[in-house]
């Protein structure tokens, strides 16, 4: 029996150890695969930033332009999508 016993002991030690390897394997794969995933989660902050293109006039565009110069700090999009709310409460009114 106790020969059957040290066997079984034996047996258990080596698929524990096992599993203790298997864990770490996997532990190295999840902490080699978090920068990627940090990185796709930078390129989709990137794709939300991707520039809009309109298609304005040349009067919409000259008054973009003078709004940009008494206020430099406010980006052509910002100015757009402020004039785009800006028209859509007005609808609604």
């Amino acid at each position: 029996m106790s020969k059957r016993r040290s066997s079984i002991q034996g047996k258990a030690k080596g698929i524990l150890s096992g599993l203790e390897e298997n864990q770490t394997k996997q532990e190295n794969i999840n902490n080699e695969l978090k920068p990627e995933v940090v990185k796709e989660s930078e390129s989709e902050e990137k794709e939300k930033k991707i520039n809009r293109s309109y298609m304005i006039s040349k009067a919409t565009l000259s008054k973009l332009q003078e709004l940009k110069i008494k206020n430099p700090a406010m980006t052509y999009s910002d100015l757009v999508e402020e004039a785009i709310n800006h028209y859509y409460k007005n609808i609604n009114n």
